[in-house]
């Protein structure tokens, strides 16, 4: 089955995040923040390590943004769940677009994951409220905390993604009403792998259950070690997914093809916040959504 998380093998990351521990003087983490810390850059990862290991004053930040009582990355992941959750119910970032019509008639009126017809709606990638400008959460805080973990470049480029692609066509895709149930749940994911013009080709992913990581859930050890054991054909609790045109079963790894017939009128959903989706959905799945309760 292919690796949902290519991330976790990358060389020198582990001996990195224990690196960092000891440099912090810190023996757990806050688990938001360790799980940004896998799936992060690992030469950004590398920078920060000797970042702090030279620079008192950088060392005490990151101290307090990584030990287990913060909870800066806790509000990141619930601003990723809550807030794209909100306006894939009302579409409030812009009311006046009928994205549910436009999603429909680019996807052929059938839901991109499973092909059925009914009861179709549209699923929106990134939280749109997070890319607006006026947003003091956003421009304060949301994208300075990914700066820890992400390159300048990559930043910019999903800011930039976020604050002209969100309120556009480029931010929903077409999903039947419970599997668009099961994408706000994180319990999928969808890996971009290819795109031209006309043509935008994912890899769904089941995602696993969330990481237990001791009492409360909240912290976890700098020496433990993720994994990422993705059912390969069902949600954790054993819930399944059909092809309505083949009768087939929706396994990880199934490769998902969009077209469409005019890229101006009705482009295809945007690279930069298809990537976003693909990374925020599998920390979130391992997060868990009760990282949210707070706040609904």
């Amino acid at each position: 089955m292919p690796d949902a998380a290519t991330e976790f093998n990358e060389s020198g990351r582990e001996d990195l995040i224990r690196e960092l521990g000891r440099a912090l003087g810190l023996e757990r983490f806050n688990l938001s923040a360790w799980l940004l810390l896998w799936f992060s850059d690992v030469q950004v990862l590398r920078d920060l390590v000797t970042t702090v290991t030279s620079d008192k004053t950088a060392r005490d930040d990151l101290h307090g943004y990584l030990s287990p009582g913060s909870k800066n990355f806790d509000e990141v992941i619930k601003a990723w769940l809550v807030e794209r959750k909100d306006i894939s119910r009302t579409g409030r970032a812009s009311p006046a677009t009928d994205f549910d019509s436009l999603c429909r008639k680019r996807d052929q009126k059938k839901s991109v994951v499973t092909k059925g017809r009914d009861v179709l709606r549209a699923a929106g990638l990134f939280p749109s409220v997070l890319g607006e400008r006026e947003n003091t959460y956003a421009n304060e805080t949301f994208w300075k905390h990914l700066g820890l973990f992400w390159s300048t470049e990559k930043i910019e480029a999903w800011q930039k993604a976020a604050q002209e692609q969100a309120n556009t066509l480029e931010n929903y895709i077409t999903m039947a009403s419970g599997v668009h149930r099961f994408w706000e749940m994180a319990l999928f994911a969808l890996k971009p792998i290819a795109k031209t013009e006309n043509s935008l080709t994912l890899q769904f992913f089941w995602m696993s259950s969330e990481i237990r990581a001791g009492d409360n859930d909240t912290s976890i050890s700098v020496l433990a070690e993720p994994s990422f054991p993705c059912s390969s054909d069902s949600t954790p609790k054993g819930s399944l997914l059909f092809c309505c045109d083949t009768e087939e079963r929706i396994c990880s790894g199934r490769a998902i093809t969009l077209y469409t017939e005019n890229s101006d009128t009705h482009p295809l959903p945007s690279w930069d916040l298809m990537e976003m989706q693909w990374m925020f959905q599998r920390i979130a799945a391992l997060r868990g959504t009760s990282v949210t309760e707070d706040r609904e």
